[in-house]
């Protein structure tokens, strides 16, 4: 009779689990949403396939860490992921098994999972995202006394370890992306409007740090899934620019201005895509969508 009962008890918590903090996307595969224990994604299938396949990739090396284990007593850290995440699953699973191989306290970690459907492209259901800057993850945002003091974006900038240590003695590696994050800070700081006034000064600061067309594409459709127009404007806009010549960087510019409801600036971009691509089908059944409008 316990037996059954407890069979019961367990059902009806993953039951509630199930409901309450996932959702199923089109491929069929749950995904985590929110604040979420470490041990769901420890115990719980089909998350606990990664999380141990991949701590198995890290192992601390030999030495001596005191000193980074009293200056990292004094973090939190806030980790913001998706379970559908690949960089997720790999650098989620390898920081927990760092943070326990030094002896803290998991308390210290709170986990934030994203959303990965495209409507709502890396939100929380609480938006506990919001005024965060996340455009990639995971992101591991190291807080000292209600501060960040510094992050790792996506992946480590050297190795897990020395990141980690870096940031504990106050000397962290500017993160990944660093085109994105400067202009989610400069949005933040300035504002929209001051930022697209002085379009060129950020371009120009930007130029040596873009490397490829997705690191403001990312960005863009984050702000885009948000419902942030003038932003995902600006971000696609300045990536067409980087990249003029690309089919790619111009469609989602003429996506944008399309949901901004401006019909001209889209044919324009939309005719910058047949010029480059005459044969592009979409681009071609854009142009018709809005000239019989």
């Amino acid at each position: 009779m316990l037996k059954y009962l407890l069979l019961c008890c367990c059902f009806f918590a993953s039951y509630i689990f199930v409901n309450g903090q996932s959702y199923t996307d089109d491929g069929g595969e749950s995904h985590l949403l929110g604040p979420i224990d470490i041990k769901q994604i420890e115990a719980q299938l089909p998350y606990n396939q990664w999380f141990h396949n991949n701590t198995k990739k890290f192992h601390l090396p030999s030495g001596q860490y005191d000193d980074v284990i009293s200056k990292l007593r004094a973090f939190e850290v806030t980790i913001y992921l998706g379970t559908w995440c690949v960089d997720s699953q790999e650098w989620v699973p390898q920081f927990i098994k760092l943070w326990d191989e030094l002896g803290l306290d998991r308390s210290q970690l709170q986990l934030i999972a994203l959303d990965g459907r495209s409507e709502l492209y890396k939100q929380g259901p609480n938006s506990e995202e919001e005024g965060q800057r996340i455009h990639r993850v995971p992101v591991f945002q190291f807080m000292k006394y209600g501060q960040e003091v510094g992050r790792i974006v996506e992946t480590p900038k050297n190795d897990l370890l020395t990141d980690v240590a870096q940031v504990a003695f106050g000397y962290p590696s500017i993160p990944n992306y660093r085109a994105a994050n400067y202009l989610m800070a400069q949005i933040d700081e300035r504002g929209t409007e001051d930022v697209m006034t002085n379009l060129y000064a950020h371009y120009q600061k930007m130029m040596p740090w873009i490397t490829n067309i997705y690191e403001l594409n990312t960005l863009g459709n984050v702000y885009l899934s948000a419902n942030m127009i003038d932003k995902a404007l600006m971000a696609f806009s300045l990536n067409a620019s980087f990249f003029p010549n690309e089919v790619f960087t111009n469609q989602m510019l003429a996506i944008a201005e399309e949901k901004a409801n401006n019909p001209d600036a889209a044919k324009k971009a939309y005719q910058k895509i047949l010029k480059l691509d005459p044969e592009n089908v979409s681009a071609t059944n854009a142009l018709e969508r809005l000239q019989s409008n």
